[in-house]
């Protein structure tokens, strides 16, 4: 990750930017940890992970819910909370972890379970994926907005952890909340094999159907997220792979 933020020049900000675009970070202060996370790459587990680490017990709608946050101890890393200088402290001091899915596999996941589901128990047919990829053309939403409009270059990440190896990457970050288990948080999905989640490579079909101009989109969308977290899109077998060596470690 560290040389394609030097080598676009995304690392490239002043302590004031380092703050401003922080903000997005949740906090632990009492086991000194920062997370930042996406919709639909395991947020919901890792946030109630973190809840469970502070002693909370997560509330269905609520979890993500600034003013719950609060009352178990965590916070946002803004202004609204720290000053400044306290920030940088944290950002410099703290165990610090991001959380990312192959682009790909996060939009269709967030298709299946927030679109073809909700479409269909309206209409009853489900909505196809074109359609859908018309939409987020259109529109933003945090379910699909790119890795990089949370600035992770201004951040010395300790873990990068990816949802396709998260059996390997999560035990360290959960002793380092406190937690003496081992048991990974349950991602929540409606795929009927759970374990496809965490393969490093996967076959999507459901993208062959899906007109030239939408995957034109999505690989200039996410060019530098894929190339920042050692993603690769082969659009002739429709694979997703998550690359495991070197550099480009998941």
């Amino acid at each position: 990750m560290r040389h394609v933020c030097q080598a676009r020049g995304l690392d490239n900000v002043s302590d004031s930017d380092r703050v401003s675009q922080s903000s997005q970070y949740l906090v632990d202060d009492r086991h000194r940890v920062i997370y930042k996370g996406f919709a639909k790459s395991g947020s919901t587990s890792w946030i109630s992970t973190l809840i469970g680490a502070m002693g909370g017990i997560p509330k269905k709608g609520k979890a993500r819910s600034e003013s719950f946050l609060n009352t178990v101890g965590l916070r946002r890393l803004s202004r609204k909370y720290y000053k400044p200088e306290e920030i940088l402290l944290r950002l410099k001091n703290y165990f610090k972890f991001l959380v990312v899915r192959h682009p790909y596999d996060r939009i269709l996941s967030t298709w299946r379970d927030k679109f073809v589901i909700l479409y269909k128990a309206e209409s009853g047919k489900p909505l196809p994926l074109k359609i859908f990829l018309g939409y987020i053309r259109r529109y933003d939403n945090s379910h699909w907005e790119p890795y990089q409009s949370a600035h992770p270059c201004v951040v010395q990440w300790d873990a990068i952890v990816k949802v396709e190896t998260m059996l390997r990457d999560s035990p360290p970050i959960l002793r380092k909340l406190g937690l003496n288990y081992t048991k990974l948080p349950v991602i929540h999905s409606h795929r009927d094999n759970k374990s496809d989640i965490y393969r490093l490579g996967k076959t999507l079909e459901e993208f062959r159907s899906v007109p030239p101009r939408h995957l034109n989109f999505l690989r200039t969308a996410y060019a530098v997220d894929m190339e920042m977290f050692g993603y690769t899109w082969n659009s002739t077998t429709m694979e997703a792979v998550c690359g495991n060596g070197g550099d480009m470690c998941c």
